[in-house]
């Protein structure tokens, strides 16, 4: 899957794409 491509590349963008901390994005 592309999250964790998104998460090295916009971590904060998709947080704020999804206001969520990263800690859910990571369990997600």
């Amino acid at each position: 899957m592309r999250y964790q491509k998104l998460n090295r590349f916009s971590d904060s963008e998709f947080k704020r794409l999804v206001g969520v901390p990263r800690q859910v994005f990571t369990e997600m």
